[in-house]
């Protein structure tokens, strides 16, 4: 009886989503009460009027802000008093949600999916205006700042290094196409730590941003999404757990420790 219902609520929406194409009138809908009665002309002009909250998939930290990914907007919250933290700013929709953030004097860098890097200037915290993008090839998920240069975790597309001199006309000037899924990164003097999902953590020689080059690997035993670096340790992020990387040699990293997390790790940080 179960199964004999869902076929035919199935059958339902299917004719309901049909009927415009056959040419059967599809009866209004009455409006709730308060509800404003909209024509058919109408119901097609829909435009995007306001958007709040999403998921958190991203934050930076510089001073006393925090530089927090909510849904497809970066919202900037003031965390100098740590147990209230208030809201100061926050920009319009960005085209995607936000995947990765960097900040990096009065420029946050994000990493927006298929929208590729978005430059936001955030010297006013209370009004963070977009002011540069690069559509990247893939769809972006994390981005190191370094320099002049922003390195950006493409997924299929791998490492791409792009020039942020002008903030408002990034420019790509080299790349490196991991063999994986490149989810995250972190740079740390001329190399670039990948989180490169199925083919573990790439280290990749950036010392050239228009030719990056790999310089060593090693092959996590899951799924790789996250990367930090401290000292001569790389910590990522992996559906295993959390495995620490000695990266004394970069061109030779080898595991030095591992915890298994009861579910699949997908972020990390470090402090002290």
């Amino acid at each position: 009886m179960k199964h004999k219902f869902f076929s035919l609520l199935s059958l339902f929406v299917i004719i309901v989503i049909t009927a415009p194409a056959s040419g059967m009138a599809v009866p209004p809908r009455l409006p709730t009460t308060g509800e404003a009665i909209q024509s058919p002309q109408d119901a097609l002009n829909v435009e995007l009027i306001a958007q709040l909250g999403g998921v958190t998939s991203a934050v930076a930290i510089q001073g006393s802000y925090a530089y927090i990914g909510v849904g497809p907007r970066l919202v900037i919250l003031d965390i100098s008093n740590p147990s209230s933290l208030v809201v100061v700013g926050m920009t319009q929709p960005f085209p995607s949600a936000v995947q990765g953030v960097a900040v990096s004097g009065e420029y946050a860098y994000i990493a927006d999916g298929g929208a590729g890097l978005l430059v936001v200037n955030i010297s006013d915290p209370a009004s963070p205006t977009g002011v540069g993008v690069y559509d990247t090839p893939g769809a972006a998920r994390g981005v190191a700042v370094s320099g002049s240069y922003a390195y950006v975790a493409d997924n299929t597309y791998g490492l791409r290094a792009v020039n942020i001199t002008d903030p408002a006309h990034p420019v790509e000037v080299g790349f490196y196409d991991t063999p994986g899924r490149a989810k995250g990164v972190t740079v740390v003097g001329g190399y670039a730590y990948v989180a490169d999902n199925d083919a573990g953590l790439r280290v990749v020689d950036i010392s050239l941003p228009s030719s990056p080059i790999e310089a060593g690997f090693i092959d996590t035993p899951g799924f790789a999404s996250e990367v930090v670096v401290s000292g001569t340790y790389a910590y990522v992020a992996d559906d295993s757990g959390l495995r620490g990387v000695d990266i004394s040699n970069p061109t030779s990293p080898a595991e030095a420790s591992s915890y298994a997390s009861f579910g699949a790790a997908k972020d990390v940080a470090i402090s002290g």
